[in-house]
C-alpha cells in the first residue's frame, strides 16, 4: 500500500516537473518570437498551438 502511495506522488512530481519545464520554454519560445518578426501565417499556426496547450 505505501510502495503504491510513493509511486503515485513521484509520479506527481514528476509531470509537475514536465510541465514548467514546459511553461519555461513555451515562454522563452514565445519572447523569441515577440522579438523577431515572422510572417502571419506561421504566428498564427503558433497561437494555435499555444491556445492547445491552454498557455
Amino acid at each position: 500500500m505505501l510502495k503504491s502511495v510513493n509511486v503515485i506522488s513521484f509520479l506527481k512530481i514528476l509531470v509537475r516537473n514536465e510541465f514548467q519545464l514546459l511553461l519555461i520554454f513555451a515562454h522563452q519560445k514565445t519572447r523569441i518570437l515577440s522579438r523577431t518578426r515572422i510572417e502571419s501565417a506561421k504566428s498564427k499556426s503558433e497561437r494555435v498551438g499555444f491556445f492547445i496547450f491552454g498557455i
